[in-house]
């Protein structure tokens, strides 16, 4: 591997480290009106498995990059992708958009205009299907969670 690679792969492990800091918060704000106090092994105890894994596991990465990025003999040049950066800061920054936009405008509609644009984003082109895939995939996906599994999904005003 490249010097290039090793500290593209050292800052995915930092990622995920945060992430799984992040993520082992927030699943304990969504323990809400449980009072069996962890007495056992139940579906509240996956996000915590789940997040301890990710650290342990983002942690072992680190340290590993961190060793092979230090063997590495390279006098290559470390260049910085600004493109990719902005390009993978955008696609962030529109999950996060449409994770709101449920709360907002509804299930439905939100998951529309994201496939929409997460399919143009990654260099789709434009056609029939393109647009069958995003009219029929949200409320194939409605029956699927909703009715089918019986998993509630918000109810906002408009839908």
């Amino acid at each position: 591997m490249s010097k290039q690679e090793h500290i593209r792969n050292l800052w995915i492990s930092v990622g995920v480290l945060l992430f799984s800091i992040v993520y082992f918060f927030l699943a304990r704000t969504q323990v809400v009106g449980q009072t069996d106090g962890f007495r056992h092994v139940s579906g509240r105890t996956f996000p915590y498995i789940l997040s301890g894994t990710l650290f342990i596991l983002s942690i072992v990465s680190i340290i590993l990059n961190y060793f092979q990025l230090r063997s590495t003999v390279s006098n290559e040049k470390i260049a910085i992708e600004f493109d990719r950066i902005k390009r993978a800061a955008l696609y962030i920054f529109s999950i996060a958009l449409y994770t709101v936009g449920i709360m907002y405008v509804g299930y439905t509609v939100s998951t529309f205009a994201f496939i929409i644009f997460a399919m143009w984003f990654s260099g789709t082109r434009i056609s029939v299907g393109f647009f069958i895939v995003a009219i029929v995939l949200p409320p194939a996906l409605y029956i699927i969670f909703h009715m089918l599994m019986k998993i509630p999904l918000p109810s906002t005003p408009l839908f």
